[in-house]
């Protein structure tokens, strides 16, 4: 079966790509920070669709929980087809008010994750592959009032 990874798979969006990939016959790679019950519960969903789904915990904003990420799935599941980078974190702030820990917490899951999870994605890709990042409409109607979290969505469209 293929397999895909979905970040952020627990609820939301993230949810709703979990579901739908499982119910085209994909396996999914269930990742999740702190959503543990609605993790059980979308996985338990998806199990019912006839394929498999196993979950992984892991905060993106670690740079070694990231760099696992994919190698754990892997050798729990085999090679990925798909990767869904969903999981943001969301921050309100302005710049007059920015703090430095703010603004790379934001960098770290919004941008430095996925990054991350694209390179590893690709190193173990055996037969084409496709990433999805998500963005946020914010990008086209631009709003003062969450800064760093627009900045590190940009930075992800770049």
């Amino acid at each position: 079966m293929p397999t895909a990874l979905i970040t952020g798979g627990a609820r939301r969006l993230g949810r709703a790509f979990a579901l739908h990939l499982a119910s085209t016959g994909y396996d999914i790679a269930l990742h999740y920070h702190h959503s543990h019950a609605e993790a059980l519960q979308t996985a338990e969903e998806i199990k019912t669709l006839g394929v498999a789904c196993q979950l992984f915990q892991a905060d993106l904003g670690d740079v070694q929980a990231v760099s696992c990420l994919v190698p754990d799935i892997t050798a729990a599941m085999g090679s990925l087809q798909i990767l869904i980078n969903s999981a943001s974190t969301f921050t309100r702030d302005v710049l007059s008010d920015l703090q430095a820990s703010t603004l790379q917490a934001q960098c770290q899951v919004n941008l430095f994750a996925p990054v991350l999870l694209m390179q590893a994605f690709g190193e173990q890709v055996t037969s084409p592959g496709l990433i999805v990042n998500l963005l946020d409409h914010k990008l086209r109607q631009l709003t003062p009032v969450f800064f760093s979290y627009t900045l590190s969505k940009a930075a992800l469209e770049a």
